[in-house]
């Protein structure tokens, strides 16, 4: 059907492969394997030995459906996972073990820069620095050259020096970020910001 063509309509497809019509453009063929884009084909007979396959760290099947989007596919793939997933004993028992962590609203602030989030994250072998404002949403990003937290606090006094001093630092408690809190509350109390 790739070489020679798909029929125009669904029903005079070969009943074996009226499932594969629905997104008959995005089927190829690349070395004798068919491809739907770059994932690889399955055909029926291999479909529980991938299932074991990705459901061997017995992953959620959220995470297991991840995996097998980046490799294979076949028509009702995404059953199939969550149909293993929820008949695995393993699963099962473990599932309950990491509930979702609750989620915390808070209030928005009365004015920019009254509440500031901030955290270190690594893009490309670099480290970097975010400042992000709960009023505005506006972030601040610093490339930092060490994650000292004498130079985290040089850059968050610059931040703030910039955009007004918060009254309210939200972080994930990283080490860095507790010499910041003693660093910022003597700069509220009259420390000079440079």
């Amino acid at each position: 059907m790739i070489y020679h063509g798909w029929p125009e309509y669904s029903s005079d497809s070969p009943p074996d492969l009226k499932e594969y019509w629905t997104f008959r453009e995005d089927v190829s063929v690349e070395n004798g394997l068919v491809l739907k884009g770059h994932r690889l084909v399955i055909p029926d007979k291999l479909r529980p030995q991938m299932l074991n396959i990705i459901h061997q760290g017995h992953l959620a099947s959220e995470k297991c459906q991840l995996k097998a989007k980046d490799c294979f596919f076949w028509p009702g793939i995404s059953k199939d996972i969550k149909e293993m997933t929820a008949s695995c004993n393993t699963c099962i028992q473990f599932s309950k073990q990491q509930p979702r962590e609750t989620l915390f609203p808070h209030n928005v602030p009365s004015y920019p820069w009254q509440k500031v989030a901030s955290d270190l994250f690594d893009y490309k072998g670099a480290q970097y620095l975010i400042t992000a404002d709960y009023y505005s949403k506006f972030p601040v990003v610093r490339k930092l050259q060490t994650t000292s937290s004498t130079y985290i606090i040089q850059q968050l006094k610059s931040i703030f020096a910039e955009n007004g001093i918060p009254e309210t630092l939200v972080s994930d408690n990283g080490s860095q970020y507790i010499a910041v809190v003693s660093s910022l509350h003597s700069v509220n109390h009259g420390e000079s910001l440079m």
